[in-house]
């Protein structure tokens, strides 16, 4: 235990058990892997996983790369695993991520398995979320950066009918100048939602993050009907269905 004065009393600090190890032969390493742990519970938070799940891992300085293994439940009990892969970069010597797989899996239905593998290097950084939505066919606005640095906005789907020789499923990118105006999309619905200003910027935060929204259609008697809405980028449509996940219809945006 270390101890610094401070305005006439003892501060006390601990390093954490997940360097007790090393401490205090090698201190400036260890100070340099604190520092790296709380940049990758901060990667980890980003991405919609509980940092302390980073506790089950024993990261020495001496490792090259280690893995993190996860798995979360969305819409209709549907599982999602993740397998993360850190890296530790040769320039900076601390660990980054570089890339996760994601796989969907249906219990009940084990046919509709998929999996793909989001590599940072891409230039895309797609959190836990929008990988699922990914996956489940919808689409993704995302920020794309090129490997000269430049960036442009796109929406993103998952091609099912063609892979990668990796194994994973191409990407269709859709550039964002082309047509994509959500509000003036949603406008065209009788939505309840949108006419509370906060409300309609969740309904297109949600959209852009390819989930699927639940909301409340008007009909011209006053009554309501609960529907779900979710974006097709690759027809620009909103696609609408009941509750109980059945397509309803469709309206082209052109």
């Amino acid at each position: 235990m270390q101890t610094s004065e401070g305005k006439g009393r003892s501060v006390r600090w601990k390093v954490p058990a997940i360097l007790n190890h090393y401490y205090p032969t090698n201190r400036k390493i260890n100070f340099m892997l604190l520092d790296n742990i709380y940049q990758i519970k901060d990667q980890l938070r980003s991405l919609g996983i509980d940092p302390e799940v980073l506790a089950k891992n024993d990261i020495t300085p001496e490792a090259l790369f280690f893995d993190i293994c996860d798995q979360m439940t969305f819409e209709e009990a549907v599982v999602l695993k993740v397998h993360l892969h850190f890296f530790k970069s040769p320039e900076t010597g601390a660990f980054v991520l570089q890339k996760f797989e994601a796989s969907l899996r249906f219990p009940d239905d084990p046919e509709k398995d998929k999996t793909h593998v989001f590599d940072r290097a891409k230039g895309m950084i797609v959190t836990l979320r929008e990988a699922f939505n990914l996956l489940c066919g919808r689409s993704v606005f995302k920020e794309i950066a090129t490997p000269n640095g430049d960036e442009y906005s796109a929406w993103i789907q998952l091609n099912f009918a063609e892979k990668t020789l990796e194994g994973n499923y191409l990407i269709k990118r859709f550039r964002a100048y082309n047509g994509y105006d959500l509000g003036n999309l949603l406008s065209r619905y009788p939505i309840r939602e949108l006419n509370d200003t906060g409300l309609k910027a969740d309904i297109i935060q949600g959209l852009r993050r390819g989930d699927l929204i639940p909301v409340t259609f008007l009909k011209p008697s006053g009554r309501t009907e609960k529907k779900l809405i979710e974006f097709n980028a690759v027809h620009k449509i909103i696609t609408i269905y009941t509750v109980r996940r059945t397509i309803q219809s469709k309206r082209n945006s052109e």
